[in-house]
């Protein structure tokens, strides 16, 4: 049996990345606090889209508002959690999802800020692991449809092929 995982946060990156994970056939549990967001995705799947170069795409999968993660505590725990809010919901979205955690179980801070900082100090360093979320431009435009700006950039990759010019450090 694969990870099991759940994506606290499915906005535009939580939601692009946990659709891209579900088509690719991994066990992801979709966890957002809009209920307007859940029921879409619950009645017709998240919608995938992007604004060039890439065909549309539908997944189906399970969607839970956040009033209703006690039900996990009747099920195989999460061994993957991956926090997707605005830095100002770290701490409660990590509170919130450590309980359902598998003892070997960790956290990933998916975000476009820097905040593995909090969420080791509710999980422990040896369960947090960060990734930056910078470089994928996408929108939540409406209740069940993530939008990317622009298209994949090489073969089979959602990231940039090159990272941009660092600038020289400034001299006195």
């Amino acid at each position: 049996m694969g990870a099991r995982i759940a994506i606290v946060g499915t906005g535009a990156v939580g939601g692009y990345v946990g659709a891209h994970m579900a088509q690719a056939g991994e066990d992801v549990i979709l966890v957002d606090f809009w209920p307007e967001h859940v029921e879409r995705i619950r009645a017709t799947g998240l919608r995938i889209s992007h604004l060039r170069d890439v065909r549309e795409f539908t997944i189906a999968a399970r969607a839970m508002h956040v009033t209703e993660l006690q039900g996990l505590s009747r099920e195989r725990p999460i061994d993957i959690a991956f926090v997707s809010t605005k830095s100002y919901d770290t701490a409660w979205a990590t509170m919130m999802i450590r309980q359902y955690l598998a003892p070997g179980g960790f956290v990933v801070s998916l975000q476009n800020c820097i905040n593995e900082e909090t969420i080791a100090g509710i999980v422990g360093w040896g369960r947090t692991l960060g990734a930056i979320a910078s470089s994928i431009t996408v929108e939540l435009c409406e209740p069940g449809h993530v939008r990317r700006a622009g298209g994949k950039h090489g073969a089979g990759s959602n990231a940039p092929t090159a990272s941009p010019p660092i600038p020289a450090p400034m001299t006195a």
